[in-house]
């Protein structure tokens, strides 16, 4: 029985767009705690704790997929960071469930750039 949960586990995380849903429900359950992070921050910081650790197990796999290279653990970091610098600022200000959806994806497009940044600049350097 453990075998065959495993299995079915495996096959699940070698769909092709496994890794592209759990960063959608990443981005919907960090937008929505950052969103109610002004009001009840007990409930609200646990989502937007759960939002980044979707965001870190899904967006450097993606990334993998699509450009076929590896990501720099730098990307990664500053992705978190940013993550984690909209969670802090949301406490203070309140602000819209769609303005946490744009920063969210600008924090990906963060990742996305200091990946391919450092990978150009390791191609060079070889």
């Amino acid at each position: 029985m453990y075998e065959i949960r495993q299995q079915m586990r495996k096959q699940m995380r070698e769909h092709r767009f496994f890794y592209h849903f759990v960063l959608g429900i990443g981005i919907f359950v960090f937008s929505q705690g950052c969103s109610l992070m002004y009001g009840n921050t007990g409930y609200a910081a646990t989502a937007a704790i759960l939002g980044i650790i979707m965001h870190n197990a899904s967006v450097e796999k993606i990334f993998k997929r699509v450009f076929k290279s590896d990501a720099h653990k730098n990307a990664k970091i500053a992705m978190v960071i940013s993550l984690f610098l909209i969670a802090v600022i949301s406490y203070f200000i309140r602000l819209r469930f769609i303005l946490f959806l744009l920063l969210d994806l600008a924090s990906i497009i963060l990742f996305t750039a200091i990946a391919l940044i450092y990978s150009k600049s390791i191609n060079r350097q070889e």
